[in-house]
């Protein structure tokens, strides 16, 4: 419409409409023009539409998307259809059992989620993780991460890497700190002092023995005492005697010894009835400058007088006898004042001016000697003097009286006594035997240490050594004799000592113990590529690609891989190859002989000859092992430098020969020198044996990658030859559903029912025939109803029946029943009594029945009909007439 121009009383119109029903159009005929549903209860043609459609135009119906319109009520993912739509998913979940909400899949459930070590499940998704040690590769593979190799590892001092984690030891001598890593020095010295006898000094991954003075190491740890006095290592002027650790020294008669404890000065009292004594050094030389020397000697016997000797004398220059001698001289005094007689002076040496030593006693039992020295100018052999005295006892000798006044021996002499001494004295004057000091003479027969005793020796030998069975003579001990010498492995006797040796691959520890070594973490090892440290040894092993060689530590590239994959590399790499001519052959045979092999070389740097058409430094890739087969690839030089690239390399057979020619590298340091080349198994295409006929399935052939899978259809078993089959018997088993007989069919079997059964369409329910039952006849049978058994039933029919007897006596005309129940018959005699008697088979016959039913009686004969029972019989199993015939072989019949 428009505007109105002008009012108007009546404007606009009105419409009246009525409905005028047509009695040919309705839901009945084509469906009311509905597309779906036509609904006309209320005299009007109403269309609706089935659900997920929309109804358009009245009658139409389209599908309605649920999807665009948001309609729908899926978690994730909607896909409209027809009338509908479908839910579906992300990867990772799965939908719930109301076809619409999404749950998470969880992948770990199943194997891990295909993880070697630890799987998380996430929402939609899962992830793989390694324990500590390992690093994921694969996305689910955890290798081993060799800590002690990447320098990731906290030990302080040797790294052995273990599966997943890493082992830190420390060197001889150290031990773990509190801390499990760092290595601190062990203290030996705090445990029993180190097995040391004296002084334990601990050091840095050691300990020292150490041994106070006058003791030496031996050993290890034992301090022995050193003999200064038999090794000539004291400083005694005079005698030494050798202590535990240490020396003492004396002076002989007539010396003094000094306040240092070694030197020895002449002069002193003697109170002994006899001795000796000498000038200092005697029999050396006395020493330079002017000194003096006075002896005094006072006897214990106060009537005897000193008688003295001398054997020899040999003064300085000044002592001349000719001349007045103001020094150089020995002077006897009788007495001990300063104002006594002068018995003798002796000057210069007798020797050399004619003149003789004499003899010179006292009138008196004291007496004072005094020399005087000045300076010796010239060597002579004996120099100084030496005197001996005894006392002189004035009495008449007679053996008998007093010994004779003699010392040890008293011999009778027409001329009066003589005076001898035991063996080990010698006579000073005529009755006085004095020690004589067999080692200071070098009489004695001692092989190493002699030691004075009075009247005789003793022998003694140094350490390591044992005197003899003549008290004289040492020989060795051998202290590997007594438990190995506490030694750990081999004990070495030496002279007077012995030393522990251990065997290769140990060393000596507290000079006894053999502790191994470890060579691998010491690095003494001399392994080309890896070490593994053994019991007493080491053994070394090269790294893929690389032979170990004769010698056991030399790591050569070459050699034999049978693995399906697998890597190798020049002699040395990454580092420069050894500079020599040599040459590298690697033969690969992959396990399976159908597959070929790809090459993927990972670097290659070459020497100076190796560029285009390199005779040397390159790697050629042969089709095959034999030497006729053909060239796959030659590549030499460092193919960056000459604008190529490293190509992947693939044979047509599962074995290759590669060759790798050096000469030496040279040229210029590279950080990657040779070549590393991997390689690995392509397995052949697989083929379909099933499509094309060549499996050996006797029925069905499913094709698997690389190989098939046989299998039978339904009814059939596969046989233990995974190929044949072999039908299934189902009646032997409850697998088949028959109501009655089942009769087994190749693959199958098939139901039957027994007569006036009906089998029915489901081929297994068997139905009673609807016939009625004939007219009965007079004669009625009898039922027997035994409620015990029936026993004692001869071969020749005779029976002895104990059980009731019940006669049928009111039969319907349409049909008779009987029911026998719970009933076990144990007989050869026919279940129910009737004229004429039947046959029984000489044998006695187990019929067992169930709860039965019988029924529908013929007119001519007494026939009972026994449902779902299983007989084993040769006899009838009713009486009548005419009598039933049964097979003459026992027989299963299932009814």
């Amino acid at each position: 419409g428009s505007r109105v121009v002008r009012p108007s009383s009546r404007v606009g119109v009105r419409v009246h409409y009525i409905t005028i029903p047509s009695p040919a159009y309705n839901c009945s005929y084509d469906n009311g023009g509905c597309d779906h549903i036509c609904n006309d209860s209320s005299g009007i043609i109403e269309c609706q539409c089935q659900h997920g459609y929309d109804l358009i135009r009245g009658s139409s119906c389209i599908d309605r998307n649920e999807c665009e319109s948001g309609s729908h009520s899926c978690d994730q993912v909607c896909t409209n259809t027809e009338g509908s739509y479908t839910c579906s998913c992300h990867r990772g979940l799965e939908l719930g059992s109301d076809g619409e909400t999404c749950i998470d899949i969880n992948e770990c459930s199943v194997e891990n989620g295909g993880c070697d070590h630890e799987c998380i499940n996430r929402d939609g998704s899962f992830e793989c993780r390694c324990r500590s040690g390992y690093q994921l590769t694969n996305e689910r593979e955890c290798i081993d991460i060799d800590e002690c190799l990447e320098d990731t590892h906290s030990c302080d001092q040797v790294c052995t890497n273990t599966e997943g984690s890493y082992t830190c030891y420390c060197r001889s001598g150290f031990e773990f700190g509190s801390d499990g890593e760092s290595c601190i020095d062990i203290n030996e010295c705090l445990v029993d002092n180190g097995s040391c006898d004296h002084e334990c000094l601990n050091q840095v991954g050691s300990f020292e023995c150490r041994c106070r003075n006058g003791y030496r190491l031996a050993n290890g740890g034992e301090c022995v005492d050193m003999n200064e006095c038999s090794e000539g290592t004291h400083n005694c002027d005079g005698d030494c005697t050798n202590t535990d650790g240490s020396y003492t020294c004396s002076c002989n008669d007539g010396l003094l010894l000094q306040p240092d404890g070694h030197s020895c000065r002449c002069g002193g009292l003697l109170t002994a009835a006899s001795g000796s004594f000498h000038t200092e050094g005697w029999p050396r030389a006395y020493r330079p400058g002017n000194f003096q020397c006075e002896w005094i000697i006072q006897l214990p016997n106060n009537d005897a007088t000193v008688q003295f000797t001398m054997n020899h004398t040999a003064f300085g220059i000044n002592g001349n006898p000719s001349a007045s001698c103001p020094t150089d001289y020995i002077q006897f005094f009788d007495g001990t004042s300063s104002n006594s007689n002068s018995l003798e002076k002796i000057c210069g040496v007798h020797s050399h001016y004619g003149g003789t030593l004499p003899v010179i006693s006292t009138t008196s039992s004291s007496a004072r000697v005094v020399f005087t020295g000045s300076n010796l100018r010239r060597p002579l052999s004996r120099v100084g003097v030496k005197v001996d005295y005894v006392s002189i006892v004035p009495i008449v000798y007679n053996c008998s009286v007093e010994n004779g006044g003699c010392h040890h021996i008293c011999v009778s002499r027409s001329e009066g006594v003589e005076c001898q001494c035991r063996d080990g004295y010698g006579l000073i004057g005529r009755s006085t035997c004095s020690d004589r000091n067999e080692c200071e003479s070098g009489s004695h027969g001692c092989d190493q240490v002699c030691t004075n005793a009075e009247g005789s020796y003793t022998c003694s030998c140094h350490s390591g050594l044992e005197l003899g069975s003549d008290g004289e003579s040492c020989i060795d001990i051998n202290e590997c004799s007594v438990e190995n010498g506490g030694c750990n492995y081999e004990c070495v006797n030496q002279e007077g000592s012995f030393e522990c040796r251990c065997r290769d691959g140990y060393r000596v520890s507290n000079g006894r113990e053999c502790i191994e070594i470890d060579e691998c973490s010491e690095g003494t090892h001399n392994c080309d590529s890896d070490c593994t440290n053994t019991d007493g040894s080491y053994t070394c092993s090269c790294n893929n690609g690389l032979l170990l060689q004769p010698d056991g530590h030399s790591c050569r590239c070459g050699g034999i891989l049978t693995a399906a994959s697998g890597s190798f590399q020049t002699d040395g790499w990454p580092t420069s190859y050894r500079q020599e001519n040599f040459q590298c052959e690697w033969i690969i045979q992959l396990p399976n002989s159908d597959a070929t092999i790809q090459f993927n070389i990972d670097q290659s740097a070459f020497g100076t000859l190796g560029k285009p058409p390199c005779n040397k430094d390159y790697i050629q890739f042969f089709d095959g092992t034999d030497s006729g087969a053909a060239s796959l690839k030659k590549i030499c030089g460092l193919l960056k430098f000459y604008g190529g690239a490293i190509p992947s390399i693939n044979t047509t057979s599962s074995t290759t020969r590669v060759v790798f020619t050096g000469t030496r590298f040279q040229q210029r340091p590279l950080s990657r020198v040779g070549v590393k080349v991997d390689y690995v198994t392509i397995p052949p295409p697989d083929v379909d044996e099933c499509a094309l006929g060549t499996h050996n399935c006797e029925q069905l052939c499913e094709n698997t990658p690389g190989s098939f899978i046989c299998s039978c259809r339904n009814g059939y078993s596969l046989s233990s030859d995974d190929r044949t089959c072999n039908d299934i018997d189902e009646c032997l088993g409850n697998s088949h559903g028959c109501d009655q007989v089942c009769t087994n069919t190749n693959g199958s079997y098939a139901c039957s029912c027994v007569d006036r059964f009906t089998l029915q369409s489901d081929m297994q329910t068997c139905i009673s025939d609807p016939t009625p039952p004939p007219e009965l006849s007079t004669t009625h049978p009898k039922v027997v109803t035994p409620s015990t058994s029936v026993t004692n039933i001869s071969p020749s029919g005779t029976e002895t029946i104990t059980p009731t007897t019940q006669s049928v006596s009111e039969i319907k005309s349409t049909l008779t029943e009987l029911l026998v129940t719970e009933t076990t018959v144990t007989a050869t005699s026919p279940l129910l009594a009737g004229t004429p008697t039947p046959l029984l088979p000489k044998t006695p016959t187990n019929i067992s029945l169930a709860p039965t039913v019988l029924s529908k009686p013929a007119p001519t004969s007494t026939e009972l009909l026994v449902t779902k029972t299983t007989v084993t019989a040769s006899s009838p199993l009713l009486a009548g007439t005419p009598t039933p015939l049964l097979p003459k072989t026992p027989t299963n019949i299932s009814l």
